[in-house]
């Protein structure tokens, strides 16, 4: 569930997680929902104008939190690092007009990268005049 500016409800009764097969069954990513899982929300696709100024990094946590000396999230925003410590929103500013790449890792206390097929990912946006 998200907010109508496509902020995530960050609360265990604001998702139902499911997988679902269509067609043969393939590859399932390595996905286990019952394990610590990070799912990647915004940003996507492209921005223009004003709307480049801010943009929402926001991302999805199920069966785990974050905390400074437990589990976190790296975000690399253009080679850029930030360890993310706290599951909330955060805005991202100052970004140069063309691509924009967004990548994000679920961490371990010791800053190992939690196995799941959908614990690291990498998005690239675009932002336009």
């Amino acid at each position: 569930m998200s907010r109508s500016y496509h902020e995530s409800v960050k609360n265990a009764n604001s998702f139902v997680a499911k997988k679902i097969v269509v067609g043969d069954a393939g590859d399932d990513q390595g996905v286990d929902l019952e394990k610590p899982t990070l799912i990647y929300s915004r940003p996507k696709g492209e921005y223009s104008g004003a709307d480049t100024e801010n943009l929402m990094l926001d991302f999805f946590l199920l069966n785990t939190t974050l905390s400074e000396d437990g589990n976190k999230v790296r975000a690399t925003i253009n080679g850029q690092e930030f360890m993310i410590t706290e599951w909330a929103p955060y805005i991202i500013k100052g970004l140069p007009k063309g691509e924009a790449t967004i990548k994000l890792e679920l961490l371990d206390a010791e800053g190992n990268m939690i196995p799941g097929g959908f614990n690291e990912v990498t998005r690239t946006v675009t932002l336009k005049d």
